[in-house]
This record gives structure tokens, C-alpha cells and sequence, in this order.
């Protein structure tokens, strides 16, 4: 009848009402999903950035390892054991020279507040050789880190292995991976005559070494990747006055 709004179950259906209502669930639902991907994604961020970190236990004695490569005897002395977890940043392969074949794989790890992806993005990472070098410039919207946060949360490690199946885990490590390295630190000395042995790789033992040249020569036992992270783009730094450079060799 006239006036009257019909609510019986024959009644026709709006289409234009069921299209906005499914349209609603839908965007809700996918609201949902990426949310959800969202919060487990920082989850698993935040997990991987709890099991970072470095450590560092003075062994009972020495420890000493030996490898002849080329008709070249090395010696590698161990005082300390050490244990590092954090993100891939940087990573070169070598193998020109006998020093390349003891340690053939160079990995910079950061670990901390420098995993997190702002952090990360405001880091321009350069190797050259040996030699890793960074200069980073924080965003005005960005809580700046201290320089000693920074130079204590950044590692250079030059990778002995202690066995070829170690080397051949290593090998498959990427940027963007978070990583758990075991091992030694180590002094690498060479064969020089009979009794002679000259040291030609130092490495740093300081537990917190606030030297910028600073790094490590590790005899590794073990490598294990525990998961990688989704990490942005570098943001540039055209000029090489702006930003702060640290460099380690």
C-alpha cells in the first residue's frame, strides 16, 4: 500500500544497498589482513632485534689454530670467545692473495636500535677492499643515536672458517639477513722462518671499542641465519660534507 514500507521477504532488494554493504565487509576484512600483517611482521622484527647483540668471554689460556695456504704457514691465537647476532648491512667475497683464502668472506653486522628500518635507511654503506665505510645523516623527524651508540653497535668481521661446510652456510648469507656467528677471536700471525712468526692481522679484543678503525678477525665455528627483514631503500647523501663518516677496517 502507499505509505507503507514493505519489509516482507518478497519484497525487491536495493542492489545499491548489498553492493555497499559487501563493499564495507570487504574493506574491512582487508583492513583486517594487512593489520594483521603488520603487527606480526613488527613482531617478528622486534624478536629478531631482542636476540642482537655481542658477547665476549675471556677463555682459560689460549687457544691456538694453524693453516698452511700457498706454502704459507699461518698461526691464529685465541684469547676470546665471542658470539655476534644482528643484521647483515655489508658483505664481500675474496680470494686474490694467501690472506684472502685464510679469510675469504668480510660481514658487517649491525645490531640494536640500527636494525630498525628509519635507522637503517639513513645509513649509505661503501666497502672498499678490506674496508667498510658509512656515513649516515639522521631525519629531522628521527631521535638522533650517539656517535658511541653507533661506532659500539657496528661490526667489520673478517671470517676464517673453521671448516668447509661452515664456509658454504656463509656463502649463502645476504644483506637484509640477521645472522649468528660463533667463534674466536683471533691474531693472525704468518711464518716468517723456523721460529719466527710475524703478526700480520691484528684484531680488536676490546669488548666495547670505541676506535672507528676498529674490527674483528674471527675463527668461526659456526654461522647460523636466524631470518632476514624487509629493509627500505637507502635514502642518498649526495654530498659528501653532509652526514657523519665512520669507516672500520
Amino acid at each position: 500500500m502507499d505509505g507503507y514500507l514493505d519489509l516482507s521477504e518478497d519484497a525487491p532488494k536495493d542492489p545499491t544497498n548489498i553492493n555497499l554493504h559487501t563493499l564495507g565487509t570487504m574493506a574491512l576484512i582487508i583492513i583486517i589482513i594487512f593489520g594483521s600483517i603488520f603487527i606480526l611482521s613488527s613482531l617478528y622484527s622486534n624478536d629478531l632485534k631482542s636476540k642482537s647483540g655481542a658477547e665476549q668471554s675471556l677463555l682459560f689460556g689460549t687457544r691456538e689454530f694453524t693453516r698452511e695456504i700457498e706454502g704459507e704457514e699461518f698461526k691464529m691465537i685465541a684469547e676470546n670467545y665471542y658470539i655476534i647476532t644482528g643484521l647483515v648491512v655489508s658483505r664481500d667475497e675474496f680470494g686474490r692473495y694467501p690472506t684472502d683464502k685464510l679469510s675469504p668472506l668480510d660481514i658487517t653486522i649491525a645490531w640494536g636500535e640500527l636494525m630498525e628500518s628509519d635507522y637503517y635507511r639513513s645509513f649509505n654503506f661503501e666497502r672498499r677492499e678490506r674496508t667498510v665505510k658509512y656515513r649516515y645523516l639522521f631525519f629531522d623527524e628521527m631521535d638522533p643515536l650517539p656517535h658511541e651508540y653507533i661506532t659500539n653497535h657496528i661490526s667489520n668481521n673478517h671470517l676464517i672458517f673453521s671448516e668447509e661446510k661452515v664456509n658454504e652456510i656463509s656463502k649463502e648469507v645476504q644483506v637484509g639477513d640477521v645472522i649468528k656467528i660463533e667463534g674466536y677471536l683471533v691474531q693472525v700471525y704468518k711464518k716468517q722462518d723456523k721460529d719466527t712468526y710475524l703478526i700480520v692481522w691484528p684484531s680488536s679484543t676490546k669488548k666495547w671499542d670505541l676506535r672507528e678503525a676498529s674490527s674483528r678477525v674471527l675463527y668461526v665455528e659456526d654461522v647460523t641465519i636466524l631470518g632476514s627483514l624487509d629493509l627500505p631503500e637507502h635514502v642518498p647523501i649526495e654530498s659528501q660534507e653532509i652526514g657523519d663518516l665512520i669507516w672500520k677496517n
